[in-house]
Order: structure tokens, then sequence, then C-alpha cells
């Protein structure tokens, strides 16, 4: 059954392409699962509220101030996890307010 998907998969990959919107959807999917992306730990505590897709930067606004210092610490590490989840996503920073 798996492989009677594949067509459509196609399909809809191909549309995405064609017209630029894989990196909207994306984004889109970026901000609606924030906590399957970056786990349910740190999703807690912060939430995405925007992707600007001219600069590739994400905000994510945390719980409290206390936050930002662990955050920092593990942008990098954030950076490469979402790179690798969101591959035609032009992340290019992350700011944390």
């Amino acid at each position: 059954m798996k492989n009677s998907f594949s067509p459509i998969q196609n399909s809809l990959e191909h549309i995405l392409e064609k017209y630029k919107l894989y990196e909207s959807f994306e984004a889109q999917h970026l901000l609606n699962n924030w906590d399957t992306l970056v786990g349910s730990k740190l999703a807690a505590v912060s939430k995405p509220v925007d992707y600007n897709k001219d600069t590739g930067i994400l905000t994510v606004r945390l719980r409290s101030e206390a936050w930002k210092n662990e955050f920092y610490s593990k942008k990098k590490i954030l950076l490469t996890k979402l790179h690798s989840q969101l591959k035609k996503l032009e992340l290019t920073d992350i700011i944390f307010e």
C-alpha cells in the first residue's frame, strides 16, 4: 500500500517545486510542528512566532528571560537539527525573545 501513494507524493513534490512553494510549506510545518521538531522539553518553554523567508531568520518566543542562555547555548544544535529535518527551508539564524 505504501507504493500506491508514491505517484501522489511525487506529484505534490513536483507542484511544490514548480511553484516555489516548498520553503513556505516547510516554514508552516516548522511553526505548526515545533514540539515534534525540537522535542517536548524545549517546546514546553518556547514557541516559534515568525519565519522571515527573505532573511531566513526564525524568531522564537521564550517563556522567560531565564531560558535565553539555555537556548543560545543550544542554538547551533537546533539549527543543525532543523536543517536536517527541513531541507528546503533556508534557515540562516534563530532569534530568541
